[in-house]
């Protein structure tokens, strides 16, 4: 029998946090749905963890494959997927046991393709910190939806919605490349006609590392996170022109400063390896100074202008 939600886990050397995620599942309220765990060619107790759960519950699925990276695990878990909605859950986050029920339970009033949930940033040391400050449930457009994820109002990453299935079968997640989320995430709101904001409740709890790679302050993953961001944006602006003023006024700052933060606190050596990159992104946002800062004087301009230059003394 069909499930009704797919819940994925791809797990690379994750021993010390993984059972704990799949524990979260298994515990849901909500009981229709099956629970693929794919060990991306794990080199510590991980596959031996995974292969201990299918005996305790028939809906697990052990899925092992040699080391690919996190796309590929990606790819592999749809194509697998038997169930109507599709749900992710990194191997170090954990869902509340009400998150699935909260979700489609949505998705089913509100007659959404897809669901959203608030959720926890937890660090090392406990702190918490809520994602989104709102408390009342709501539903969008689509397109309102893509709106909100281009002014990062709402997560580009995949493991905080319930979305069909369907949905991702129209791509595929980039092999090899990191921010793979960023490539794709956006397909699904393009495809939605209702999203469900779940916001009510904090679904979902997340560990932040420093060691993330959304977090680590080194040019080659700056570099790699504003590529995603901006190849992203020119397939949008080539079917949906009007998307990118609305991109680049709410990500040149952050995405700009990120990159000039991570040449202050990495090498010169590191900084010529992707000149190249580093200035074509600097392009990107020089060429579009006017989206930029529509109303700014003199003075920003100015610094916009060193900013964009693409050299070290400018962002110096």
């Amino acid at each position: 029998m069909q499930p009704r939600i797919t819940v994925i886990i791809p797990a690379y050397n994750m021993e010390t946090t993984v059972e704990k995620s799949i524990r979260s599942v298994l515990g849901q309220t909500y009981k229709d749905f099956e629970l693929i765990l794919i060990d991306d060619g794990s080199t510590d107790a991980t596959p031996a963890i995974l292969d201990a759960f299918p005996p305790i519950d028939g809906r697990v699925r052990v899925i092992h494959q040699k080391n690919k990276g996190l796309s590929e695990s990606r790819n592999v878990g749809v194509k697998n997927a038997r169930g109507e909605y599709l749900s992710w859950l990194d191997a170090d986050d954990w869902m509340e046991e009400n998150a699935l029920e909260k979700m489609i339970g949505a998705i089913d009033e509100t007659g959404a393709e897809m669901a959203l949930c608030n959720y926890v940033n937890i660090d090392l040391a406990g702190k918490r910190e809520r994602r989104y400050p709102e408390a009342e449930n709501t539903v969008v457009t689509g397109r309102e939806a893509l709106n909100y994820l281009l002014i990062r109002k709402i997560t580009q990453a995949l493991w905080a919605n319930v979305a069909k299935t369907a949905f991702y079968r129209t791509f595929t997640f980039p092999a090899g490349k990191p921010f793979e989320d960023v490539y794709t995430s956006y397909h699904l709101y393009e495809q939605a006609k209702k999203v469900a904001l779940v916001y009510d409740s904090e679904l979902l709890g997340r560990l932040v590392r420093p060691d993330s790679i959304s977090h680590v302050r080194k040019i080659a993953q700056r570099v790699a996170s504003c590529t995603a961001y901006l190849t992203r944006q020119e397939d949008l602006s080539a079917r949906i022109p009007e998307t990118e003023p609305v991109f680049v006024r709410a990500n040149f700052a952050s995405l700009l400063l990120e990159l000039r933060v991570a040449v202050f606190r990495d090498t010169r050596a590191a900084f010529s390896a992707h000149r190249g990159e580093i200035r074509k992104i600097c392009r990107y946002f020089r060429a579009r100074r006017k989206m930029a800062l529509p109303d700014a004087g003199w003075q920003a301009k100015l610094e916009y202008f060193f900013l964009t230059s693409g050299s070290r003394i400018g962002f110096y």
